[in-house]
């Protein structure tokens, strides 16, 4: 959590739910950060994703729901290009 502060944006895979992860979710939420929220929709015992991460009202959050994780690169680089600090 003592890293969370000096980021510049947050990525997270949520396919399987996970007190940390949700935790930092709330952290990065509370101090306006861009985070990108990575899912995976599968047929297993996992019942999807919350819907507190989900509806979080934020422009700066970008839920992404992919099957391969070849489909995440143009994510990556659109959220990056977007949020990450120019130099």
């Amino acid at each position: 959590l003592v890293i969370l502060p000096l980021t510049a944006v947050v990525v997270a895979e949520c396919t399987v739910p996970s007190l940390g992860v949700g935790f930092e979710l709330g952290v990065a939420w509370k101090l306006d950060l861009p985070t990108l929220v990575l899912y995976r929709p599968n047929d297993s015992h996992v019942s999807g994703l919350s819907a507190l991460v989900r509806g979080a009202p934020s422009v700066k959050w970008q839920v992404v729901e992919y099957k391969d994780a070849s489909e995440l690169d143009e994510h990556f680089v659109s959220f990056f290009e977007k949020h990450l600090p120019k130099k």
